[in-house]
């Protein structure tokens, strides 16, 4: 798919991903709003890449209204779903609102957002995308992230679920599915963390570049990482396994998560 001559809307365009996806995409001949819940951050993005900013929060009914009116008076050709929180914690110690936070953000805006866009990019004569930023814990679920895993996996169920009911018409879903990142969202505990479990951070610019490749090659899915895909597919087929091979590392990774929720 081109993206020059269209209009992009990126949500969480405060954030590390949806930052590093709207600096690359400014040097396309292209219209791109960006959403988030930081105007500060928005205005800079504003004079730095000469973008389109709408400051609102997605998971309240006056945000979702905004947003909803902003499409229907300026439909996107490519909606990338950058939104999204982390929480790491043991989970019967979760509050409840922070449940709410991690399923709102993570879940309902991104199907809110794409339920707005697809009514409007349905009526256009022009292929269409929406790119939602899932993760590799859609695949492999993680023990204390067992909210944020949630998500991710109804992330990629409603993707497939979509993109089949979408067979046909100019509209295409395309899911990503990276690992960690080195983003503000990721702290040197929750690194520490992710040293014990053997996993490796990807620079963020670099997956945004494998987002934007993505959509111009067509693509439905895209995982980030060789030996988290091998993970994913062994929990697909063998899930004993990576059972034994948590039952040795999450002593460990427990101990880093109490030294983070202290």
């Amino acid at each position: 798919m081109d993206i020059n001559k269209k209009h992009l809307i990126i949500t969480g365009a405060t954030g590390g991903l949806g930052g590093s996806l709207t600096k690359l995409l400014s040097n396309y001949d292209c219209t791109i709003t960006v959403i988030g819940r930081n105007n500060n951050i928005l205005k800079e993005l504003e004079k730095d890449f000469n973008v389109i900013p709408l400051c609102l929060d997605l998971t309240t009914t006056k945000g979702r209204e905004k947003f909803s009116n902003y499409v229907k008076n300026n439909p996107a050709d490519i909606l990338i779903n950058c939104a999204g929180i982390l929480n790491i914690e043991e989970f019967h110690k979760c509050s409840l609102n922070n449940i709410d936070d991690v399923i709102n953000i993570n879940l309902t805006a991104l199907i809110m957002t794409s339920r707005f866009c697809l009514e409007h990019m349905l009526k256009k004569n022009t292929r269409c995308k929406i790119v939602n930023i899932g993760s590799i814990g859609g695949d492999l679920a993680l023990p204390y992230f067992t909210t944020y895993t949630a998500t991710k996996f109804a992330v990629k169920g409603f993707c497939e679920s979509l993109r089949r009911e979408l067979l046909g018409t100019n509209v295409g879903v395309i899911l990503i599915a990276p690992r960690a990142m080195k983003t503000p969202m990721i702290d040197e505990e929750a690194v520490e963390l992710l040293k014990a479990m053997f996993s490796v951070m990807d620079d963020v610019e670099k997956v945004a570049r494998k987002i934007i490749r993505a959509i111009e090659k067509d693509k439905s899915y895209m995982r980030v990482g060789i030996l988290e895909r091998f993970g994913g597919f062994v929990n697909s087929i063998f899930p004993q396994i990576i059972n034994i091979v948590f039952r040795i590392i999450t002593p460990t990774m427990k101990k880093y998560v109490k030294k983070m929720n202290r």
